[in-house]
């Protein structure tokens, strides 16, 4: 979304966010993303990689103001859904090995072959 500079101000101010103030000269375009900070820096800069028309002044995390670097980090995580099939994937593997293993001595002791 492209907003004026000084709607920017206004709603920032209005929502107690300091430190922005530097950073809104010249055109800005702003993204918001609710539950996954990672998919609106992902978006924007490879919306910037694509077109070549603008960079990244800074973003707004958790409550602080951050530089352009931590928006490039953000965009190279994986997504949340990445991350949590990740998670559940490792905590999954114990449980998964374990039956294996108890599978493998029944086997063995009930003479079945492999």
């Amino acid at each position: 979304m492209v907003l004026k500079n000084t709607m920017i101000e206004l709603a920032a101010k209005e929502l107690n966010i300091t430190g922005l103030d530097e950073h809104l000269a010249g055109p800005t375009a702003v993204a918001f993303s609710n539950n996954d900070p990672a998919s609106a820096a992902k978006i924007v800069l490879k919306y910037i990689k694509d077109t070549k028309k603008m960079n990244v002044k800074c973003g707004y995390l958790e409550g602080a103001v951050v530089d352009e670097s931590v928006v490039q980090s953000l965009s190279e995580l994986p997504s949340r859904e990445v991350l949590i099939a990740r998670i559940m994937g490792s905590l999954n593997a114990p449980v998964t090995n374990f039956v294996y293993a108890v599978e493998a001595v029944r086997k063995k002791l009930a003479g079945e072959e492999e």
